[in-house]
């Protein structure tokens, strides 16, 4: 006994007809594509195989940030460890010193650090999200219900810092703070370097 493997056609509609009851409804206008909405068989393809790729490279791209944030991270442990053996080396001598100019590169380059590491951050978490809302994405009813989900994730990880011990008075008097960005202590040709 040969077991069939493909349907004609017909018999395909056969099934499809077999169990449907029809009833006197009438047809909801609303719910009809209009002739130029009606995709080709070739532009269905194309979207189907568009979504498919998207995800493969939401996957993708989900691997590579992971993977930079972990670089991100080696980075900033590098520069907060030669921050304490700056900070020793002054302790043990006093006339080790660093310019104006080193202090300002070490603080941009700690900047640019952080604000990858956060932007970084905020991709994670917005990827883990909508993998954690794949699921509900089968069932079209749920996909408001998820973009909304992936909104409010968003909009709480963006939301700018707030300090969590220190005030920004605190932080501006550590820092020592000038209005005309001037360190205290640093001879004028200094902070031009």
């Amino acid at each position: 006994m040969t077991k069939k493997i493909a349907l004609t056609d017909e018999e395909i509609m056969s099934e499809i007809t077999e169990n449907i009851e029809y009833e006197d409804s009438e047809i909801d206008e609303n719910q009809l594509l209009k002739d130029e909405e009606v995709l080709t068989v070739e532009e269905l393809n194309d979207r189907i195989i568009g979504a498919i790729n998207l995800l493969d490279h939401i996957d993708e791209y989900k691997v590579a940030v992971s993977n930079k944030r972990r670089e991100v991270s080696y980075r900033e442990f590098d520069l907060m460890h030669n921050l304490e053996v700056i900070q020793r080396k002054m302790k043990d001598d006093p006339n080790y010193k660093i310019s104006a100019k080193g202090i300002r590169n070490f603080f941009n380059e700690l900047g640019d650090v952080r604000e990858l590491r956060r932007t970084l951050k905020v991709s994670d978490e917005l990827i883990y999200e909508f993998q954690k809302q794949t699921n509900r994405l089968n069932n079209s009813g749920n996909r408001a219900m998820v973009r909304s989900d992936i909104g409010r994730t968003k909009s709480k990880l963006t939301q700018p810092h707030r300090n969590r011990i220190y005030t920004e008075e605190q932080l501006n008097k550590l820092f020592d703070v000038k209005e005309e960005g001037q360190i205290e202590g640093l001879e004028e040709n200094e902070t031009n370097e």
